[in-house]
């Protein structure tokens, strides 16, 4: 956790990315600020794994400040007919 406060368009906005996500139906899981864990999606077997902030800069919202969303898309590293596993989402930033 970074200490942002999480505010209720940071809620909404990781909810958007996560349905538009799943049904794109090549992304099997996301990682997100605005999430406690891992966030399985439906396809379970899909090719890919994103990493995300949804809306960074949300506290600058009030102010007309700069917002953006921050993300990665990367493989998953273990065959698709075998469970979503650690090794699929954490590793290190020059393996993305």
């Amino acid at each position: 956790t970074t200490g942002d406060k999480q505010q209720k368009i940071d809620l909404l906005a990781h909810d958007f990315f996560v349905k538009a996500l799943d049904n794109t139906q090549e992304v099997c899981a996301v990682i997100s600020e605005e999430a406690d864990s891992l966030v399985p999606l439906t396809h379970s077997q899909a090719p890919y794994v994103v990493a995300m902030d949804p809306l960074d800069g949300s506290g600058n919202v009030a102010i007309n400040g700069p917002i953006g969303t921050l993300f990665s898309i990367y493989p998953r590293r273990t065959a698709p007919e075998v469970p979503l596993q650690e090794a699929d989402v954490l590793m290190t930033g020059n393996q993305q």
